[in-house]
């Protein structure tokens, strides 16, 4: 006797099609059945975390629903194909490439922003020609993914870059400030004019964050001074 034919004796013999269908066709459960709030402690935790790391290792709450927190990625081999651009799109402009990805945390937002930990090294032909002392860092650089305005826009934008350790971050006025600036900018002359305003904003002094990363010039979103 085939499913259909069962169900149809089951509804002759009493009972609802709904509470028959239910025991000759087992409900799968729903994708959020087991989700719940996060409590006040875990919430109390994860701010804990976030106020030690800036967003860049919090903890994971398992079917915790909570609006605008950061969780983190699962490191899987798509994850880490994913976010290699990602990374490399930060460094960009130094002598360091991108040796491997460590963790990483996304964030909702209009768009996603990444809190990506990763290891970057200098090549080592590269090395041995310079004053290089340690070729091997460990950065995090929070990366936003865009809306595009258009087809073909890159919205990638890197918020800023940072060895591991270095707390400095830029405050949330400086951050809405310059998005809203950058939200007006047509084309690429605009968009490398708010860059500059972007380093003078997060440095705080009125002056643009810009160094040598051996021997390379940088001008990147370095709240707490040049990469060396």
């Amino acid at each position: 006797m085939d499913s259909a034919a069962l169900l149809s004796s089951k509804i002759d013999d009493g009972g609802t099609h709904d509470e028959v269908s239910n025991k000759v066709y087992p409900k799968e459960p729903e994708p959020y059945d087991d989700e719940r709030e996060m409590t006040d402690q875990e919430f109390e935790e994860y701010c804990a975390a976030l106020e030690a790391t800036d967003g860049f290792d919090v903890p994971g709450f398992p079917n915790c629903i909570r609006c605008g927190i950061i969780v983190p990625l699962r490191l899987t081999e798509y994850t880490l194909e994913y976010l290699l651009p990602y990374s490399k799109t930060a460094i960009q402009g130094t002598n360091y490439e991108v040796f491997q990805v460590e963790k990483a945390m996304n964030e909702a937002v209009c768009g996603l922003n990444y809190y990506i930990t990763f290891e970057a090294k200098v090549p080592d032909a590269v090395a041995a020609d310079s004053s290089c002392v340690d070729a091997t860092k460990t950065f995090e650089a929070l990366v936003l993914m865009g809306i595009p305005k258009k087809k073909g826009d890159d919205a990638t934008k890197v918020i800023f870059i940072r060895e591991k350790g270095d707390r400095t971050v830029p405050e949330d006025d400086d951050l809405d400030s310059e998005d809203d600036e950058d939200l007006d900018s047509e084309d690429d002359e605009d968009l490398d004019s708010k860059d500059d305003e972007d380093l003078e904003a997060y440095n705080g002094e009125g002056a643009s964050v810009k160094g040598e990363v051996q021997g390379v010039s940088l001008s990147r979103h370095t709240p707490s001074g040049p990469i060396r």
